[in-house]
């Protein structure tokens, strides 16, 4: 969960963290890091948002008492990406593969789907599928893959899709967007971030020192 959390908020987004059944309306993007058993006033708030899914291998899996599904993975989720998890298999650290501009690591899926995939591995194994609004990934993917995965998402729904600085931090609330340096260096506010004119700036301004605060007024 942390891992994803970390990869989202490195664009520079406000992450909610939800309970089962919440009401998902209104958001632009839901991510499913590895959620074992979908009760179904999720799936129902799965299907009636509009926001593109992104779901992470285990996800689906398993019923609400911790036993495995009979159907198979994922479960309910199959309403939403056409998919049958065949066989799961743990990997010893260190023998996961290469894909795209990163890796897969720890868990794998062989995936029983009519659909093709969207990416596949240094040695041709599928492990990500698209299907309509949804994603699923067929291994754990490292940070690099995870991000590289969510940019082009995040573009699609208008959310900020550009990496931030090392050590730079967003948070959005009572109308103010706040920024926070967690780095050791002084870090510059990228310019699509930056208000109007520095008036804007309540605490702070375009550059922030290690462990520095800034805080402008936002519409």
């Amino acid at each position: 969960l942390l891992h994803w959390y970390a990869s989202a908020r490195s664009f520079g987004v406000d992450v909610d963290i939800v309970p089962q059944g919440a009401d998902l309306r209104g958001y632009a993007v839901v991510l499913i890091p590895a959620l074992l058993h979908i009760t179904d006033a999720t799936m129902a708030s799965l299907e009636t948002t509009d926001a593109e899914i992104v779901i992470g291998p285990r996800s689906g899996s398993k019923d609400i008492h911790g036993h495995l599904l009979r159907s198979l993975a994922p479960g309910p989720l199959k309403k939403l990406i056409p998919l049958t998890v065949a066989r799961s298999e743990s990997i010893p650290s260190g023998a996961g593969a290469g894909v795209a501009d990163g890796e897969w690591y720890g868990w794998r899926d062989d995936i029983d789907t009519d659909l093709t995939p969207t990416a596949r591995d240094s040695e041709g194994r599928p492990m990500l599928f698209e299907h309509g609004r949804t994603h699923y990934f067929a291994a754990l993917p490292d940070r690099t893959w995870l991000i590289s995965v969510l940019q082009p998402i995040f573009q699609r729904q208008g959310l900020r899709a550009a990496p931030l600085p090392e050590g730079l931090r967003l948070r959005r609330g009572r109308g103010h967007q706040f920024a926070f340096n967690y780095a050791s260096e002084n870090v510059t506010l990228p310019s699509d971030l930056l208000p109007g004119n520095d008036g804007s700036f309540v605490l702070g301004g375009p550059t922030l020192a290690p462990a520095g605060v800034a805080a402008w007024k936002i519409p």
